[in-house]
């Protein structure tokens, strides 16, 4: 695994948060819906019964499989901040709005951002120095050995 694949597991995380709270907002629209439906056969209120039951099943689970990517997330998002940290200053800087912070959509900072906020003049600058930065980063974590492969 290199540098780039395993520090881009952060973002990964992320976006697997934001999928299964998307999808718990769609689940509870779902059931919300289904509550104002009203039926005057029994027949008809025994199927919308059960299925707020189904869609009440899949958002518990949903919301489980939420709290433990929170957690797993943080923890991965942990670890790789502390390694970051431990890297010389102009590559932690770097790595750090590269594959930690977030634009306000949760997406990877672009390499423009990252160029403005480090007050440099151009993008590519910014892709150079990060180039750098993970070359250090390998070296420092020895990323071609397989102890730091965790799954998502």
């Amino acid at each position: 695994m290199t540098g780039r694949q395993y520090l881009s597991q952060a973002h990964k995380r992320r976006a697997r948060l934001i999928n299964l709270k998307r999808r718990e907002e769609e689940i509870r629209t779902e059931a919300e819906g289904l509550r104002a439906i009203v039926y005057d056969k029994d027949k008809v209120q025994t199927s919308v019964t059960n299925k707020f039951d189904n869609i009440m099943a899949e958002l518990v689970e949903v919301q489980m499989q939420y709290a433990n990517a929170i957690e797993e997330c943080m923890r991965g998002i942990a670890v790789r901040e502390k390694q970051i940290a431990e890297m010389p200053v102009q590559y932690a800087e770097i790595l750090r709005l590269r594959y930690i912070e977030t634009d306000e959509a949760g997406m990877p900072l672009s390499y423009t951002e990252i160029s403005r906020r480090l007050k440099m003049r151009q993008a590519s600058s910014a892709r150079k120095r990060e180039g750098r930065a993970i070359r250090a980063f390998e070296k420092r974590w020895e990323m071609g050995t397989h102890s730091h492969t965790d799954k998502l």
